[in-house]
């Protein structure tokens, strides 16, 4: 038999164009025969073959028809042949080296002969970027191959020292942004009664969200005590506004209203009306109290100021 000798003389892959890279690779050689002599002006068969580094799995294998030229050189695009086996766009290019194997058959048969093999090194893992590369989106630009630019409209968050904020416009969750809101969440119906949003920290002293306005310069927060809390007792909720016009036991359930000190005081009752008056306006309408025979009874004024006892159905 015949050695056939294949000298390559160049394999290099394509340019990577704009976004997608070209699923092929340039390859070239010059063909000459036992003899060292040039076979110029031939057509020929070239199988090539992609294996792993064990040098038996083969990847991915076709053929090609060439011609040589008056020098025996000879070119073909890998990827584009008569495919054997495999997917030429599957190859794991990042897993393990990589060799690709060349046979000829000089007469343009098929009895291949196998020519040599060498391990591929950079060049193809262009094909590997492919499946790792960056897509720009919205609000993304990419220049120069390296270089990511926020500068659109697709972020509309600003980061600032504190964090981020927006304040463009509106902002919805769960649902479409309500132009007479800034923030509109919903929650779609679960069946298990589940919370629409959780506030909640670790803060020993309290918790606490507020709600204010600035043109009346009136803050009210919503605070539920700390355990290390001297003002509101560790588990009692309270509305303050500089006093603390509610607070609720978070031992007992009382309600406490009124309270005008920086310390509130544990309710000591149901209702425990701590200062100020309370103030019945609808005529005819008053106080309700159960008899132990379990009666009920409204208590009402007449005009003289004194207490009428109404029987009334109990609520």
């Amino acid at each position: 038999m015949k050695r056939i000798l294949l000298i390559v003389f160049s394999f290099c892959a394509l340019q990577v164009l704009a976004q997608t890279a070209p699923q092929k690779m340039s390859y070239q050689a010059v063909a000459r025969n036992s003899a060292g002599t040039i076979v110029a002006n031939q057509a020929i068969n070239i199988k090539v073959e992609i294996v792993d580094a064990d040098l038996t799995t083969v990847r991915y294998s076709e053929t090609h028809a060439a011609n040589t030229n008056q020098f025996g050189l000879f070119t073909l695009q890998v990827g584009t042949g008569t495919i054997i086996s495999g997917v030429f766009s599957d190859i794991t290019w990042a897993v393990g080296d990589k060799y690709i194997r060349t046979s000829v058959d000089l007469t343009g048969g098929t009895a291949y002969q196998l020519m040599g093999m060498s391990q591929l090194l950079t060049v193809p893992y262009a094909f590997y970027a492919e499946k790792t590369k960056l897509v720009a989106g919205t609000g993304i630009n990419i220049t120069n191959g390296n270089t990511i630019n926020a500068t659109g409209s697709g972020s509309q968050w600003t980061n600032e020292a504190n964090g981020i904020n927006y304040s463009a416009g509106k902002v919805g969750i769960g649902t479409t942004a309500n132009s007479l809101t800034p923030l509109s969440v919903f929650k779609q119906n679960s069946g298990l009664g589940q919370l629409i949003a959780q506030f909640k920290s670790n803060d020993t002293w309290h918790s606490a969200i507020s709600i204010s306005n600035s043109t009346s310069n009136k803050d009210y927060f919503f605070v539920v005590g700390g355990t290390s809390n001297i003002e509101l007792k560790p588990k009692n909720f309270g509305i303050f506004n500089g006093n603390w016009p509610l607070t609720i036991s978070g031992t007992s359930n009382y309600v406490g209203i009124g309270d005008t000190t920086a310390y509130p005081t544990e309710p000591k009752a149901t209702l425990h009306i701590k200062t100020g008056d309370v103030y019945l306006e609808q005529i005819a309408k008053g106080i309700i109290m159960k008899s132990p025979n379990g009666n009920c009874w409204r208590i009402t004024i007449d005009d003289a100021g004194n207490l009428v006892r109404t029987a009334i159905t109990c609520p």
